[in-house]
């Protein structure tokens, strides 16, 4: 499944194909990357990323990931952590190269997503947790009008010591009242 968003830039379902690409662009962020995720230091190969997408592929979990795909090199991730079709929930966590950042890509992915999530999933809730401290990432659901919930202190464990996380979240009539200005 294929995201459009412009002619250069797209979204696509990841698949064990994307392994070397995405552990190449993963290897030369690490530094950038492991100052907000904490599965970095795990990622020693491509062949860790493949394991991790061929259980994607296997259908183990419902948790569609893509791939952002800017003219025609993979430059990060999106995922949906799980949906929850019981309570039509689901979160969302991305990661960009550092070298493509400031150019609106990960806003115009995380869109695209959450239209994905609202509009094809039929899911009422859509969740955005980010890092207090890591501006960059939490001015995007602030941009899409995710409202921010408050802080789920020591909400995550980054390699020696917890991080407060800030939860956005918006609903389904919010983001359709949006889309349609």
């Amino acid at each position: 499944m294929k995201l459009p968003i412009n002619e250069n830039f797209h979204l696509r379902l990841t698949n064990p194909d994307d392994a070397e690409e995405t552990f190449a662009v993963v290897d030369r962020n690490r530094e950038y990357l492991r100052q907000w995720m904490p599965w970095v230091d795990g990622v020693q190969s491509s062949d860790a990323i493949r394991q991790h997408l061929d259980s994607l592929q296997a259908g183990i979990h419902d948790c569609p990931e893509f791939v952002l795909v800017y003219h025609g090199k993979i430059v990060g991730r999106l995922g949906f952590h799980r949906i929850d079709e019981q309570n039509r929930n689901t979160s969302v966590g991305y990661w960009l190269d550092a070298g493509q950042q400031g150019q609106g890509l990960m806003t115009m992915a995380v869109k695209a997503a959450v239209d994905y999530a609202i509009h094809t999933r039929k899911l009422h809730r859509v969740v955005l947790m980010a890092a207090v401290d890591n501006l960059a990432s939490r001015a995007i659901p602030e941009r899409l009008g995710f409202q921010q919930e408050g802080i789920a202190r020591d909400g995550e464990r980054l390699y020696d010591h917890f991080v407060d996380l800030a939860v956005y979240s918006i609903l389904e009539p919010e983001w359709s009242a949006r889309s349609a200005e």
